[in-house]
């Protein structure tokens, strides 16, 4: 009787453990995100862990350029006679504009969306389109010059 209490107690005391590993982890991690002053949170800086948790974060979090949009009468072929200047329309390119798929046989394909070149020709007439895509650059830009 005395070998199946251990393993009782063996397995209890590998529950313990594991909450152990996951929540002490957890609560260091926490502690340092609350309060950059805090130990864990200066010894992630003295590893080197915390510039580079940001650097990659910085990635994802912060504009890919300084300026999203140039100035008006910087952009080449835009009259510069025009008082006042458009609003501005942001379409979303992959949802409202195209339908964008990828399959392992073709990769990306793209089909424009019923009636999208009349709808562009219209809206240039009265706004500055911009076209927003969460896509990288390699991917956006030559569906954009496809339309």
């Amino acid at each position: 009787g005395g070998e199946g209490g251990g393993s009782v107690s063996l397995a209890t005391n590998a529950k313990y453990m594991i909450y152990a590993a996951v929540l002490i982890p957890s609560a260091l991690l926490t502690w340092a995100i609350k309060d950059p002053d805090s130990p864990p949170a200066q010894f992630s800086k003295l590893i080197g862990l915390t510039g580079l948790i940001s650097g990659v974060t910085d990635e994802f979090s912060k504009p890919a350029h300084d300026k999203l949009l140039p100035n008006w009468h910087d952009m080449p072929n835009v009259p510069q006679d025009i008082f006042p200047l458009p609003h501005t329309l942001v379409l979303d390119l992959e949802n409202t504009l195209v339908s964008s798929t990828w399959d392992r046989k073709y990769g990306w394909r793209h089909a424009k969306r019923p009636g999208v070149d009349r709808f562009l020709q219209t809206m240039v007439e009265y706004y500055e389109i911009v076209l927003y895509s969460p896509s990288p650059d390699y991917i956006g830009d030559p569906v954009v010059t496809a339309l």
